[in-house]
């Protein structure tokens, strides 16, 4: 069991799902919105329910919190001060807790490989969140500043805007030399780059599209596959290959 601070805590629970593969016993990671010696904390049954989810058998990496299971490459943080902080992003809830223990609404993995940790990562990537008169002179600067890789928040199902103030060239330009991921600023339902033109065109340009996956599990997946290979085709193989139930392949 692992406690974390909550601003941060999806990052790790998503990195690590790729560093430990498929893991052969459960790592539960845990916090709280308010701290342990806080009136009406919520520290203690987080910590309580985590220890049940690390004694039930379980494999794999997984965020308990508000009495729920999360799956560690599907958490993300949706809320900065309520005990109901995290949710499960395109993926159902594992499962619920109570005082009567733990009820799964999916039977997580019970079985593992072993233990590895895989600690190869590229942290020199940035993230670009698109919005509405958006300079592409950014973008280039971005460019120019020898990050590995790119993170690109884009609007809706994937769109990246090419009339006006063209940033589609731009990011083109630079899809060609690094990998550049395109993932959306909306919590649920992902990228979907076949169905508008602008995300046809997106995907045209060469960039990569995230899929179903969180912002978390884009952005530290990315690091990850940057400390595997440069290679650009290898990176989109990588990408679109599911290492811990972080990415639905079918809809790539």
């Amino acid at each position: 069991v692992i406690t974390h601070g909550t601003d941060t805590l999806a990052y790790p629970a998503s990195l690590l799902s790729y560093m430990l593969g498929p893991v052969d016993r459960p790592v539960i990671i845990t916090g709280s919105m308010k701290s342990v010696v806080e009136e009406n904390t919520d520290a203690i049954v987080n910590m309580k329910d985590s220890i049940t989810a690390a004694s039930s058998g379980i494999c794999g990496v997984y965020v308990v919190f508000n009495r729920k299971l999360i799956k560690g490459s599907r958490v993300s943080k949706i809320r900065s001060v309520q005990f109901d902080a995290f949710t499960s992003v395109n993926y159902p809830l594992l499962g619920e807790f109570s005082d009567n223990g733990i009820k799964f609404n999916i039977q997580p993995d019970r079985e593992g490989s072993g233990i590895k940790l895989d600690t190869a990562c590229e942290t020199s990537i940035a993230v670009i969140k698109l919005f509405p008169g958006m300079d592409p002179e950014l973008v280039k600067a971005i460019k120019n500043a020898g990050f590995k890789g790119i993170v690109i928040e884009s609007y809706g199902t994937g769109g990246i805007p090419y009339r006006g103030r063209d940033l589609l060239a731009v990011i083109t330009e630079i899809a060609s030399e690094i990998p550049v991921l395109l993932t959306t600023q909306v919590v649920y339902d992902g990228v979907d780059l076949h169905t508008y033109e602008v995300g046809q065109r997106a995907l045209s340009s060469g960039v990569i599209s995230a899929c179903d996956m969180s912002k978390e599990a884009s952005i530290t997946k990315l690091m990850w596959v940057l400390g595997h290979t440069r290679d650009l085709e290898k990176v989109k193989e990588m990408i679109y290959t599911d290492y811990a139930g972080e990415i639905n392949t079918g809809r790539c």
